[in-house]
């Protein structure tokens, strides 16, 4: 299976954010299987720093909610200043709905509830790419996706 190249284009790179090394090597194995590079970090401060330089090259974040020194929600935010436009999917094992919401409401694509498969990753990586080629096509800046139109997927 090689996604990588065909869904994201030029900017197959997805960034990988998540405190635990053992989340970041699993993701990272699943996401190259799928085709994709991977560039991982284990904490936001770097990831942040990486993202500045190669922003051009990176697809999209998946990010993790909750993280030590600086959250995953203040990670957006800082990316989100490097490129208004970028495309971030969350997971968390412990999130509220109310905390989830406000994570689409500031323009996150999706959300992913830990622990999550193969099924679950891709289907959610097609969906965004679906968003942003749609958007693409319309020759607009990418719509304001509500909690309503982005499917939040839970497997436990």
């Amino acid at each position: 299976m090689n996604m990588g190249k065909t869904v994201l284009g030029e900017n197959s790179s997805i960034m990988i954010i998540d405190d635990f090394e053992t989340i970041t090597d699993l993701l990272s194995e699943i996401l190259s299987y799928m085709g994709f590079e991977t560039i991982a970090y284990n904490n936001g401060f770097d990831a942040v720093e990486r993202y500045r330089r190669d922003w051009k090259e990176i697809g999209f974040v998946i990010l993790d909610v909750n993280m030590p020194g600086i959250s995953g929600k203040e990670v957006f935010k800082r990316l989100k200043i490097i490129n208004p436009d970028i495309d971030v999917i969350f997971f968390s094992g412990c999130c509220s709905k109310d905390e989830i919401k406000i994570l689409l409401e500031m323009g996150a694509k999706g959300f992913i509830e830990k622990p999550f498969n193969f099924d679950t990753l891709s289907n959610q990586i097609i969906d965004v790419v679906r968003v942003r080629r749609q958007s693409n096509m319309k020759k607009t800046s990418p719509p304001i996706l509500s909690s309503s139109s982005v499917p939040v997927r839970s497997l436990m």
